[in-house]
């Protein structure tokens, strides 16, 4: 326990504390289950990442490109991902046996949920797609200027689902400003829009 704690704090102590002082992105938390009823850290908890795991499934980016410990060129696959409250993006291959964006997050707050694919090691599409954390446009872009400032300047297809219904000024503005870093935006209005209640 010892041993997580002064991961956490070391973690916590090395933030990247040039994002907030320089750049005006306010990273929010994304809460676990954004339905009706929020759940709770004790509730309805699965398997949680451990510490071997999250190294596995940590992501890095170097030279404009992701990479992980376990795969030094990503597969032609489509992983979920998170970037956790302390900036880490954690994935795992969207078949794999635990791909949830819960087990990634360790059922915690993020400041992004979604979904990525490449195609020959490049990155083509990043989506906000999660059944747990359903982050609107505006929390989409968000994260993806924070990536920007990692290095990932375009992404060839933007889908984001408008969870919350966006009204069509505020996601006309949203959207002029995604175009920036994508050839492809595509945003789309889910069957079932409401937020999920629970895991």
């Amino acid at each position: 326990m010892v041993q997580i704690l002064s991961k956490f704090l070391i973690m916590f102590l090395s933030i990247n504390t040039a994002l907030a002082s320089s750049v005006d992105i306010p990273l929010v938390s994304l809460k676990m289950g954004r339905g009706q009823q929020v759940v709770s850290i004790g509730e309805a908890r699965g398997e949680e990442i451990s510490d071997n795991e999250f190294e596995n499934h940590r992501f890095r980016i170097q030279n404009a490109k992701f990479s992980s410990e376990v795969m030094r060129d990503l597969r032609d696959s489509e992983y979920l991902f998170i970037i956790d409250k302390f900036e880490n993006i954690i994935a795992v291959n969207k078949h794999h046996e635990k791909a949830q964006h819960p087990f990634l997050s360790s059922y915690q707050d993020v400041i992004f949920a979604g979904e990525l694919k490449f195609e020959n090691g490049e990155l083509v599409r990043l989506t906000n797609e999660s059944l747990h954390y359903q982050a609107s446009i505006k929390e989409s872009l968000r994260a993806i200027e924070l990536l920007s400032l990692w290095g990932i300047d375009q992404i060839e297809t933007l889908k984001l689902l408008d969870y919350q219904s966006t009204d069509s000024a505020e996601k006309a503005l949203l959207s002029k400003k995604l175009k920036d870093f994508t050839k492809n935006l595509e945003i789309v209005v889910p069957e079932n829009s409401t937020r999920c209640s629970s895991l």
